[in-house]
């Protein structure tokens, strides 16, 4: 079940979420060299979903006591949720999402790059014990012009 924040709830959680994961205003690139994270791993989106990702994580947060979490959008216009994990779907539907919850140890983006970004050493550890195959499922890991910063 969603369960909408109010404006103000929204905008305190977020400067919180923003400082923690380095996520500046307007943009956000998670693995450019400017940022100060390292426990960061971008995959494919659609390699991520053929590999059951979205029930891996799932676990993984279950497992780390995570239940519910919330749900930023890109556009403001768009209502911050609280909302349970099982519910929870990196599926693109026209805009960037973000997801966290306390205490901002862990988070997930999911971009119009056709990326999902895990962060938080926890999970991406924990990603990576129950994905064996995870290199293969990196962003643009074929690319030889890309440079691949993942954790």
């Amino acid at each position: 079940m969603e369960n909408p924040l109010t404006d103000k709830e929204s905008a305190a959680i977020w400067i919180r979420v923003a400082a923690a994961w380095d996520i500046r205003p307007v943009f956000y690139y998670p693995l450019e060299d400017t940022s100060s994270r390292r426990d960061l791993l971008a995959l494919e989106t659609s390699l991520f979903h053929a590999a059951d990702g979205v029930n891996q994580l799932r676990r993984a947060l279950g497992a780390h006591g995570v239940d519910r979490c919330w749900e930023f959008h890109e556009f403001k216009h768009l209502p911050t949720k609280r909302i349970a994990i099982r519910e929870w779907s990196a599926i693109y539907a026209g805009t960037e999402r973000f997801w966290t919850s306390e205490p901002l140890d862990w988070l997930l983006y999911l971009s119009h790059e056709e990326s999902i970004t895990l962060g938080g050493a926890w999970l991406v550890e924990a990603f990576k014990r129950t994905e064996p195959r995870w290199r293969e499922l990196l962003w643009k890991a074929g690319d030889p012009q890309f440079v691949q910063r993942s954790a």
